[in-house]
Order: structure tokens, then sequence, then C-alpha cells
């Protein structure tokens, strides 16, 4: 879609996502939702508002949604997005840059300590945010595990 139309098409999709939500509802169907690079959806005030407003109500509807972004910062940069992290029970966070580190750090009050599992982390290492606690894990998948090729996101080692 180009630049003038993108804003509509993503619209379109949102409230495409909010329809079938609603219908599954109704067949009691739970629906999960993944959006990945999150924060795009986010740069448009209209579609920001819309997402935040999915996001504090899917979980009425049975839905689960899941946003996916690896530049913490561009998604902290309005309200909207902030209101959707802090409607959040479940945040997975893998390395950060420093920027982006002390950012989410002082939105869900992490300690510097416990910030420091996402400084220069390894691949496989991060924090889980639960809305009551922060729990620092390790899950190394060792590489000669089929499932390493399906879960890798290094494009070179990927299935």
């Amino acid at each position: 879609i180009g630049t003038g139309m993108r804003e509509m098409g993503m619209q379109v999709c949102l409230n495409d996502i909010w329809n079938r939500t609603i219908a599954n509802k109704s067949r009691g169907v739970r629906t999960w939702v993944y959006i990945d690079e999150l924060y795009v959806l986010t740069q448009s005030e209209n579609c920001a508002r819309f997402l935040m407003y999915i996001f504090k109500q899917i979980r009425k509807y049975g839905g689960a949604p899941t946003g996916i972004t690896q530049n913490v910062e561009d998604l902290l940069s309005n309200r909207e997005s902030r209101g959707i992290l802090n409607n959040c029970d479940f945040i997975l966070m893998l390395n950060q840059s420093s920027e982006d580190r002390q950012e989410i750090g002082a939105m869900l009050h992490i300690s510097e300590a416990q910030l420091n599992y996402i400084k220069n982390a390894e691949s496989g290492r991060g924090l889980i945010y639960t809305g009551r606690g922060i729990v620092p894990f390790i899950n190394r998948v060792p590489q000669d595990l089929g499932i390493y090729k399906t879960i890798s996101s290094n494009p070179n080692e990927t299935a």
C-alpha cells in the first residue's frame, strides 16, 4: 500500500481483527492476535488509539493480544503505546539498547540490577515482567536440537 493509503489500510486491518474477535466470542472461540513490529501501528494517532482500545477490551471478548517489536523506543514515543504496555500482564524483554532499557525500566519500575539481564544479553537471556514480579531467565536451546533451527531468529540458521 502506498504512503497515502497506509493509514486506511491499517485501520481496515485493525477493524477486521476486532470484528473477528467479536464474531469468535459469539461462537465460543478464543482469538489470538500476534502483531509483529507493533510500533508501526502506533505511529499513526488514530491507529494507536484504536489499537489501545483493542488491547484494553480484547480479553473481555476471549482474545489474547500479543505485540512484538525490536525497538522499544519507537513504541514508547506516544501516550497510546504506553497505555498498551501499561495494560499488559506479561512482557518478555530481550537485549535492549541503553536508551530503551532506561525508558522501559522507568515505566515498569525495574531496578538497575534487573536491567542488567537485558544489557548486552546473549541469545536466550532476558526478563519476564508479569505485572506482579520481574523474573530473569536464561533459556538456551542447544544448537544440535531440531527445534533450534525452527525458533532461531538468525536468518543464517533458520529452517
